[in-house]
C-alpha cells in the first residue's frame, strides 16, 4: 500500500502532466501524489457501526490503528519526495 500506491501514481501524475491532461501547478500534483501514500479512511468503521457490528467495527480499528502507527515514516519519506519532485518548497 505504501509503496505500489505512490509509485504507480507517481507513473500516472508524469504521464498525465506529459500529455497535457493536468497543467504544471505544482500543488495540484502534489495533492494528487499525496492522496496515494495516504493510509485508509475511517468510513469501514463507520459503515459497520452504523450496520450495528460493533465487534467487527473494533476489530476493524484496531486494525487500522496499527496501519497509522506503521504509516508514520512511509507518510513522511514520501511527503518530502513528492515536494521535491513537486518543486512546493
Amino acid at each position: 500500500r505504501f509503496v505500489l500506491m505512490p509509485l504507480s501514481s507517481l507513473a500516472a501524475v508524469s504521464f498525465a502532466r506529459r500529455a497535457g491532461w493536468i497543467s504544471d501547478d505544482p500543488i495540484l500534483m502534489f495533492i494528487l501524489l499525496l492522496q496515494s501514500a495516504m493510509p485508509s479512511a475511517q468510513n469501514a468503521v463507520t459503515m459497520l457501526q452504523v450496520a450495528n457490528k460493533p465487534g467487527a467495527a473494533e476489530k476493524v480499528a484496531r486494525t487500522l490503528l496499527q496501519i497509522y502507527i506503521g504509516s508514520i515514516l512511509p507518510v513522511s519519506v514520501w511527503i518530502t519526495y513528492f515536494m521535491h519532485y513537486c518543486k512546493v518548497l
